[in-house]
């Protein structure tokens, strides 16, 4: 963690203290917190039946109100992932990277003042419409560790921005300046996650991932969106001139291959559209990115030199097209499809166009339980994914329940190839507020 925001925490710690001191009885109940825990036993349905995870994460939030005007927020979530070191034969040294995890959530101070709101420090904004999909949502970076399942608001990462929005009452306006770069968060090399079909590309299964980031240029992420309601409608238009999230590979050649993560600046345009009525809503997205650096083919002087792969600019356009609807009894069903299409040159580990379809059913039954299914295919290879969930509450505070993630599809195709990554996974959760 870097000292900015060790500063900042610090600071805010004692203005949360001194402000709640002076102004308790200023609006209500000025001081909240909020306890989740989660703990998940889940053993793999590919394959060998053997464990998958035993894990264990405790989640907290404090949020301080002194007055009308302020608000400060400290999260910080402490996780255990015990399957590691009981199976190092699948999982290696990921015991030692990813066995215990601690780190900062949100740590923010925000002043409001009618429709004007300024929020500095660690925190996570969400830009875009899709369900299930990072397309448009391209502020905070993600963990995709283990490609992305699970509850969106999970995975994205919180960083250090300075928010600026100003909300009318059909229309608003929104900047952000971030002045550190934070990466995804991507598999380990012995992860169930790692896409298996990179070993074979490669010729071989002695290889070292540095996960730590490289970045080609000076770290400082700005940009702004737009936002208006027209009637039923939502649309939006943003832009984000960024440090990439999503690296593209150093391989060089070696005993073992060594696989680096480069990180360059791009540009994102984008625009987002809402509308819905008494029982239909329908999504939109459209992005683009220019100048987005991308793995392609080496040459014979990469081949020469020891480079297995290199990374040339392109242009990206992503487009989603989605549709909610109520079922009747309570489901609600939605339906999406994206197109993705990159121009200029011919990438590595990826096709030229690729589309995916996605579906969604969930129910709240009225006993409190909560059931939902989320599926996704690649269109250009035919394979698939399936998330499944199903919650009972067993008092105010307590719930229990069965997930279940599933790939499918050919060894080399895109959720085929972590296949052995499909698992049965039983959770307990918590929830304590004050």
């Amino acid at each position: 963690m870097r000292r900015w925001s060790s500063s900042f925490l610090a600071v805010l710690l004692i203005l949360t203290a001194a402000d709640f001191a002076l102004g308790q009885s200023v609006s209500g109940k000025a001081l909240e917190w909020k306890l989740d825990t989660r703990s998940g036993l889940g053993m793999h349905t590919n394959g060998a039946n053997d464990l998958a995870t035993h894990r264990h994460q405790l989640e907290f939030e404090q949020v301080s109100r002194p007055s009308s005007q302020w608000i400060f927020k400290l999260g910080a979530r402490a996780r255990v992932e015990a399957a590691y070191a009981a199976n190092p034969t699948r999982y290696g040294d990921l015991a030692q990277k990813e066995g215990q995890e601690t780190e900062l959530r949100e740590v923010s101070g925000q002043f409001r003042s009618g429709g004007f709101s300024a929020k500095v420090g660690s925190q996570t904004v969400v830009w875009g419409e899709a369900f299930g999909a990072f397309y448009a949502d391209i502020v905070n970076p993600k963990d995709l560790r283990e490609a992305a399942i699970g509850e969106l608001a999970e995975i994205r990462r919180p960083m250090e921005m300075i928010n600026l929005q100003y909300v009318d009452d059909t229309w608003s306006i929104q900047a952000l300046y971030a002045p550190f770069f934070r990466s995804n968060w991507l598999p380990g090399y012995q992860s169930d996650f790692f896409p298996s079909t990179l070993a074979g590309r490669l010729g071989t299964t002695n290889i070292q991932v540095d996960g730590s980031p490289n970045i080609d240029g000076t770290q400082g992420d700005a940009g702004a969106k737009l936002q208006a309601r027209l009637g039923a409608a939502d649309i939006s238009i943003f832009h984000f001139s960024h440090i990439d999230r999503q690296p593209v590979f150093e391989i060089t050649s070696g005993t073992p291959i060594l696989i680096k993560s480069r990180h360059s600046r791009t540009e994102a345009d984008g625009l987002t559209l809402s509308w819905a009525n008494d029982d239909t809503v329908v999504r939109a997205e459209v992005v683009r990115f220019s100048g987005r650096k991308m793995n392609v083919a080496p040459t014979l002087a990469d081949l020469t030199a020891g480079r297995l792969s290199r990374a040339e600019a392109a242009e990206q356009w992503i487009g989603v097209f989605g549709v909610d609807y109520p079922l009747g009894g309570g489901w609600n069903f939605g339906v999406q499809y994206s197109e993705d299409v990159v121009s200029g040159i011919q990438p590595s580990f990826r096709m030229l166009r690729e589309g995916l379809l996605g579906l969604q059913f969930a129910k709240d039954f009225d006993s409190g339980r909560r059931f939902s299914l989320l599926g996704a295919s690649a269109v250009n290879d035919g394979s698939f994914m399936i998330q499944s969930s199903l919650m009972v509450p067993r008092s105010r505070n307590l719930e229990m329940g069965v997930e279940g993630t599933f790939f499918g599809g050919a060894s080399d195709s895109t959720w085929g190839s972590r296949a052995g990554a499909s698992r049965v996974v039983f959770v307990i959760k918590g929830f304590f507020r004050g």
